[in-house]
């Protein structure tokens, strides 16, 4: 484990008949150049490789019993060869110890490094990762401490800045030091992130040896990094909403400048894993720490940008906005249903944070929650309060927004006439306003309006010009929604081949496999082919 080139030198032989085998967790470039010595990057395991590796300690039967545990160990370990070796020796010692033990012992990222310790120094990892961290220089040490704290999969380079306080240009010199030793991975070009093992050790270390005030400190740098950035991509992506009010701002934070609409949504959904991270991490350490603007922001992004398979985390971001609104409790919201009280609970937590603006964004969250959960009732109660805050804010854009939304729970109620009216309103509007998102939301809910009374033409139309804005606006989950209620039209038309056409152009679009709308589309692709 060479320090560097320098600690090097010393010990070459002169003479030509000797090969001289040096390991390092740095990259030793100096060496290769002035010495010529031959560079070989030895990378993390494959899966594969690392099955081998179990299956060479442990044997074929033992590994082949449990596969399932197997490969989640072989993930929890990163593909370390010490770490699978420590946790291999483990099992080893035990042959009626069960890996899904193993398994469950290193779920919990704080107990990881314990639980691989073999009981002495020589092939402990803290001692492994300390021999290389007490190397770095003092600015890539803090950053490796730091982002030990970022609970997202990976950090970009502005959000590293602001977690650090520091510059960029500061910023990408300490990332590549920790890049050049092991301790992080650069994996896409300005984007880094740590394995679990080092995460954890990264976290012992902020604990040890950051103060509670720093730590916050630099969450809220980070927190308040998103939060500017998400403001910005929400003026550039829908400039006729009102914007709602910004007030928390913290010096050595990096905004990201975004140009135009489509550079902002790259912008999120690059960011969407380490957003959701951040804000359920909020969640579960301090709900009442973030503003009323975060909300909004969050309603915006989880909501108006369609990410459906986020709706677990969305509820779970709603619960971090707090605080009621005395007596504005619907009576809607209240008996004795827990996950009606559950909803009570959010929107009186909610509604009390941020400006007039962000609670009526909470509102907004509560009515498509709620109508998503199949809760029709309660939505129509949070969609309408919604609809009468934007007026009387005179927000015309969210007052279009609540009425699109107050047409689909009718229709979920039964009430087709009163979905089309809210729809035909919302529609207008928004074409007044020249608001496209707005405008093919409210076409969407026009077209399941007059599908459910029979008007397929007028349902076939109005899909065709949701999903032709949809997909101009690259709103991708709210086009395959789209493309889905088209299909329906189309079949209900009786064109089963049109049905197919767009079900087909929906299922492209989804590059998640998982994706919930995907096995649905395969489904009504197929039957439409038969």
């Amino acid at each position: 484990n060479a320090r560097d080139s320098d600690q090097i030198r010393p010990l070459l032989p002169a003479g030509p008949g000797c090969v001289v085998v040096v390991t390092s967790r740095r990259q030793l470039i100096g060496l290769a150049a002035a010495e010529g010595a031959h560079l070989i990057m030895l990378d993390l395991f494959d899966p594969a490789d690392a099955r081998q590796m179990l299956i060479t300690r442990l044997g074929r039967p033992r590994v082949a019993a449990e596969p399932e545990a197997a490969s989640e160990l072989i993930e929890l370990c990163a593909g370390l060869p010490l770490a699978l070796s420590l946790a291999a020796g483990r099992l080893g010692t035990r042959s009626d110890f069960p890996i899904e033990t193993l398994v469950a012992q290193l779920r919990d990222i704080r107990q990881q490094l314990d639980v691989l310790s073999p009981g002495d120094a020589a092939g402990d990892l803290r001692t492994l990762f300390a021999c290389t961290y007490r190397q770095l220089s003092p600015a890539a040490a803090r950053m490796f401490r730091l982002l030990g704290l970022h609970p997202g999969p990976d950090v970009s380079l502005p959000a590293a800045a602001s977690l650090a306080g520091l510059e960029p240009a500061e910023t990408r010199r300490a990332l590549t030091e920790l890049t050049g030793t092991h301790l992080a991975t650069e994996l896409t070009p300005d984007r880094w992130g740590l394995h679990d093992l080092l995460r954890a050790y990264a976290a012992e270390l902020a604990a040890a040896d950051d103060s509670p005030a720093d730590r916050a400190a630099a969450l809220d740098r980070l927190a308040t990094h998103y939060l500017a950035t998400m403001h910005a991509v929400d003026r550039l992506r829908y400039p006729q909403y009102r914007p709602v009010a910004f007030h928390s701002w913290m010096p050595g934070v990096t905004v990201v400048p975004c140009t135009d609409a489509e550079d902002g949504l790259a912008w999120c959904q690059a960011e969407r894993p380490a957003l959701t991270a951040l804000l359920i991490h909020a969640a579960d350490t301090d709900p009442d720490g973030y503003p009323g603007s975060l909300l909004a922001a969050v309603w915006l992004y989880f909501h108006l940008w369609s990410h459906h398979h986020d709706v677990a985390a969305a509820r779970r971001v709603a619960q971090t906005a707090a605080g009621p609104e005395s007596g504005a409790v619907p009576a809607a919201c209240t008996g004795n249903d827990p996950a009606r009280d559950g909803y009570r609970e959010v929107l009186e937590r909610g509604l009390r944070r941020g400006d007039a603006l962000a609670r009526v964004y909470t509102l907004f969250g509560m009515a498509q929650l709620l109508a998503r959960v199949g809760r029709p009732a309660p939505a129509l109660t949070f969609a309408a309060l919604a609809r009468d805050r934007c007026r009387d804010l005179d927000d015309r854009a969210g007052a279009a927004f609540a009425l699109s939304l107050t047409g689909r729970v009718q229709l979920a109620l039964g009430h087709p006439d009163q979905a089309t009216d809210s729809g035909t309103q919302a529609l207008d509007l928004c074409r007044d306003l020249g608001d496209q998102a707005g405008e093919a939301f409210a076409a969407d809910t026009l077209g399941l309006a007059t599908m459910s009374v029979g008007d397929h033409a007028g349902a076939i139309a109005h899909g065709l010009q949701a999903a032709e804005l949809f997909d101009r606006l690259a709103e991708t989950d709210a086009e395959v929604d789209a493309l889905v209620h088209l299909g329906h039209a189309y079949r209900a038309a009786g064109n089963e081949a049109a049905a197919a056409r767009v079900w087909h152009i929906a299922l492209t679009r989804l590059e998640d496999p998982l994706h919930p709308q995907a096995v649905l589309l395969r489904q009504l692709t197929m039957s439409a082919n038969d």
